[in-house]
């Protein structure tokens, strides 16, 4: 990559942002509150993805794909209905330990009241999030983007896995820009390392105990099929 930065947009930052994560496949449907996204990935020929018909089977295939790779699926939904339609999805990606990134838009930053789905308060979807998340941010600042993608990653991906949400707003309801008009030159994207959880070795014997004592241990096994997406 290049020393010379050029200013982007909200939407190219958080494409670069999936690509230094080695993203390589993103479920969503589309939505005039992620369009600049979606145009930031059409430059992206890493990443492949993958437009589906209805939400809730945007955030199940993320989930499958976290949970067979082992490496955090992401999806992309728009704001209000479709990032609601999406939560069966999240919630089954926190109750398997199911590694994802769910990324959807928002109530837009200068919304006035009523202009968006009767929604007024703009932690309203964020809130709905919180107890089916490992954690959920709205991201306020273009500067932040670069900074709350690799801390959504990383936690997804650390001690047990499981799902984060990430809100991008639009700066107005019928603005075309996601957070801000103006681009901006950001630092380079960098990637958290994983945080791998070390069990507690009296926990280790405690179980190790358990086994050897029981008198008719049962092994349960499960065997993951890698399907060609």
């Amino acid at each position: 990559m290049s020393s010379q930065r050029s200013a982007v947009h909200a939407g190219e930052a958080v494409a670069e942002a999936l690509r230094e994560e080695g993203v390589e496949r993103i479920y969503s449907v589309p939505g005039s509150h992620i369009h600049p996204i979606y145009d930031a990935l059409s430059r992206v020929n890493s990443i492949r993805l993958i437009t589906c018909k209805m939400e809730p089977n945007v955030s199940l295939m993320a989930e499958a794909h976290g949970r067979v790779t082992g490496k955090p699926g992401v999806c992309i939904v728009t704001a209000g209905p479709g990032c609601v339609n999406s939560m069966a999805g999240v919630a089954q990606a926190y109750g398997a330990a199911s590694p994802m990134v769910h990324i959807s838009g928002a109530v837009p930053l200068n919304a006035s009241f009523e202009s968006f789905h009767s929604v007024d308060d703009p932690a309203f979807v964020n809130e709905m999030f919180k107890p089916i998340t490992k954690w959920t941010t709205r991201v306020e600042r273009l500067a932040d983007v670069p900074e709350i993608m690799a801390k959504a990653f990383h936690i997804a991906r650390s001690g047990r896995p499981g799902p984060v949400h990430v809100e991008l707003p639009r700066l107005s309801d019928y603005s075309e820009f996601v957070l801000q008009e103006e681009p901006a030159v950001l630092s380079p994207y960098k990637s958290i390392p994983i945080t791998v959880a070390i069990p507690d070795p009296q926990d280790v014997d405690r179980f190790a105990q358990a086994i050897m004592a029981a008198r008719s241990p049962v092994l349960a096994a499960l065997r993951a099929a890698v399907v060609a997406l």
